[in-house]
């Protein structure tokens, strides 16, 4: 194994970081193995702190992946950042809202060895339930990676490390992204989750499991529409049970949904999300009609009343056009992307404060830096217990 090289975060950092890394509880000799743990570096603390126990053996693959890269970016987007130059804390923002992205859509890679939890970089299984036309299941490092490099530099990591964790994979190509990443590699190494075994589906026969897998893929759109439709003061459903049945020509006929709510933004919500159910597509199969059933988890403005970090992207979508507005006064006449990035503080009271812009390109200055500022000030956070928080946002400007 080669030793990991500390960036200006690494793994001293981690290590000295109160409450990063988590301790570990002692083993009961006598309890039943659980499954693997679902990171190298952080275990199973997501989990923990999550629903206050280790998972068991039935615990839902998806929701664990999703759990663990939930909490690792609220962790990231804490960390004190000022060591890193400019260029490395955008690169560093903008990552973290990819890593956002990434869990929220819910397209995760397997494992191909069954009763074994593994990393795998790239996962080009056709075949597989989840599979889409010309798009392959990358880990969430990969995905990482890809969006700078591409997905053959990806691939060219895997054809050597498909299996290997982040400390065992010798690639320049890795360790020269990762220097611009504003990622250190044990970062990294405590994001890059295993996955667990996915076995393969009948070609022609369509399932409830298999119905369940590709209902999780709809879980950001489902989000989109509670958060689209319901502001950080209202109450947001801690979940929506969904129930569809499909045809054999692979239409969805029927979708019925329960949110727990009465008022009347949530039909609202509940209209959107039939919506996007009804337009699912699923292979055309032999036999009756199939139904089956899925929670979406939906990510609320607080958890246990404390800030929930992973909501915190919600708040900064609802400034994308005055930061787009804030753009186009300096660069009416520029046709080249621009980036700006926010690093604030969330207040328990329900605002943002130490506003800090980061901007590229030629129209980085201080009115743009100041128009921005004024629009994440007028953005509405929930209010919260508990302590203030950091976190950081980009917005991906065109020209």
């Amino acid at each position: 194994m080669r030793t990991i090289r500390l960036a200006a975060l690494g793994l001293a950092l981690w290590m000295t970081a109160a409450g990063c890394l988590g301790a570990e509880a002692p083993e009961d000799p006598e309890a039943p193995p659980g499954p693997d743990p679902v990171n190298a570096a952080l275990g199973d603390e997501s989990w923990r702190a999550a629903f206050g126990d280790d998972p068991g053996s039935d615990a839902d693959e998806v929701l664990r992946i999703r759990t663990h890269l939930d909490h690792v970016e609220g962790l990231l987007r804490a960390r004190d950042v000022d060591p890193l130059s400019v260029e490395q804390r955008m690169a560093r923002v903008r990552n973290l809202d990819r890593l956002h992205a990434y869990w929220t859509a819910g397209f995760f890679p397997a494992s191909d060895v069954e009763g074994a939890r593994r990393p795998r970089f790239v996962d080009d299984d056709a075949d597989a339930p989840l599979a889409r036309e010309s798009e392959v299941r990358l880990c969430a490092v990969g995905y990482l990676l890809a969006a700078d490099l591409g997905a053959e530099a990806a691939r060219a990591i895997a054809a050597d490390f498909q299996y290997a964790a982040i400390g065992d994979i010798r690639s320049e190509v890795l360790d020269a992204w990762a220097a611009t990443s504003g990622l250190s590699l044990a970062e990294l190494a405590a994001i890059q989750p295993t996955y667990g075994f996915r076995p393969r589906p009948q070609p022609v026969r369509l399932d409830p499991a298999t119905v369940r897998s590709l209902l999780q893929t709809r879980e950001a759109q489902v989000n989109g529409c509670v958060h689209d439709r319901l502001g950080p003061h209202q109450a947001h459903p801690a979940r929506i049970d969904a129930r569809v049945t499909v045809a054999m020509d692979g239409r969805v006929t029927t979708v019925a949904l329960s949110t727990g709510l009465d008022r009347v933004d949530d039909f609202a919500v509940q209209a959107c999300v039939a919506d996007v159910l009804s337009a699912m597509r699923f292979p055309r199969f032999r036999g009756e009609a199939v139904s089956a059933a899925h929670a979406f988890s939906v990510i609320g403005p607080t958890a246990r009343g404390g800030l929930n970090p992973a909501y915190l992207p919600v708040v900064f979508r609802r400034a994308e056009s005055d930061v787009r507005a804030c753009a186009a006064v300096r660069s009416a006449s520029e046709h080249a992307p621009m980036e700006v990035a926010v690093i604030a503080r969330a207040e328990p009271a329900g605002f943002f404060t130490d506003i800090e812009v980061l901007s590229t390109g030629r129209f980085a200055d201080l009115p743009l830096e100041h128009c921005v500022r004024r629009a994440v000030q007028r953005l509405e956070l929930p209010r919260f217990s508990g302590a203030a928080q950091r976190t950081s946002h980009a917005f991906q400007l065109g020209g």
